[in-house]
């Protein structure tokens, strides 16, 4: 939620940058955008830059009555001087879509991409001897269970 919000401080105090003037465009495309989504032409959308990944168009797509579960996830990275980076992510989401959107909020899309993610307790995602004690594995079987109503858990070495 940190860098959710401090993404949006970002993108405020550039719209900002630009004046008051500029406060009505910034409103007609935002209502531009909410026409785009009632009237489902996400298709029709050219993405500026590099382009969006499936799982970053739409809505996440799951029945309104889905029952959240346990989502866990690894990713390798790297960069040369960096060494390799091995990332560790657990949470409960209604949905894969769900869960790896909120993991490309704390690593970038581009990690969250190439994450493999795996569902449960049971199966948990690669590297997980690593980063989950039995304590917090017990953690993980409760929050799957149904017996927590929120769940997050991020590591990286």
């Amino acid at each position: 939620m940190y860098r959710e919000n401090a993404r949006v401080e970002e993108l405020a105090r550039k719209i900002a940058a630009n004046g008051a003037s500029y406060l009505p465009r910034y409103q007609r495309a935002l209502e531009r955008a909410r026409e785009i989504l009632a009237k489902r032409e996400i298709d029709k959308i050219e993405t500026w830059g590099s382009p969006l990944y499936p799982w970053e168009l739409g809505e996440p797509v799951h029945p309104s009555d889905a029952a959240r579960r346990l989502f866990t996830a690894s990713a390798l990275g790297g960069a040369t001087g960096e060494g390799m980076t091995i990332q560790f992510m657990a949470g409960l989401a209604h949905g894969d879509v769900e869960f790896r959107r909120r993991m490309a909020l704390q690593v970038g899309p581009h990690i969250a991409n190439v994450a493999e993610i795996r569902t449960g307790a049971v199966n948990l995602a690669p590297f997980s001897r690593v980063f989950v004690s039995p304590a917090l594995k017990a953690v993980f079987v409760k929050a799957d269970g149904g017996g927590m109503p929120t769940f997050s858990y991020f590591a990286q070495i």
